[in-house]
């Protein structure tokens, strides 16, 4: 019942990777409407407060044989709740490359490197441009 209670609070989940996500918010959803009566500060299901208050980071990122079941779990989660995250310097650190190769938009690979975190942490977003300049920046760095 927290985000109900906190409204305005802003949870982001770090070092956990976010395969976890999508089946944790259909689990909760499937138990929130058996026993929403022992939960009546919860207005609706627990899968709507985290698409509003939660954001999840990347690291460790999951590395599935096929790169579109990384993408598909973006989706559900929504492709403005994750962050990426690198761990970095350690030296199993997750390089952004993984990210940047995935089979997605331009645009959703903009909200993850970058543009996700200036929302969650209430930073003045940058213009589009900027950020595609970032990543394309980072592309070239990556000899991708």
């Amino acid at each position: 019942g927290v985000p109900a209670r906190f409204p305005r609070l802003r949870i982001v989940f770090t070092e956990a990777g976010i395969a976890w996500a999508p089946y944790m918010m259909w689990r909760m959803d499937k138990y929130h409407h058996e026993y929403r009566r022992m939960v009546p500060v919860l207005e609706r299901r627990p899968s709507e407060y985290m698409r509003e208050q939660v954001w999840i980071s990347t690291q460790p990122i999951e590395e599935p044989e096929d790169p579109s079941h990384l993408v598909e779990t973006i989706r559900h989660i929504g492709e403005d709740r994750i962050v990426f995250a690198s761990d970095w310097p350690h030296h199993d650190f997750d390089h952004p490359r993984a990210l940047l190769k995935l089979p997605m938009p331009q645009e959703t690979k903009r909200k993850i490197m970058g543009e996700n975190a200036l929302q969650v942490f209430r930073r003045i977003p940058a213009p589009a441009e900027m950020t595609a300049q970032a990543v394309e920046g980072a592309r070239r760095c990556l000899n991708m």
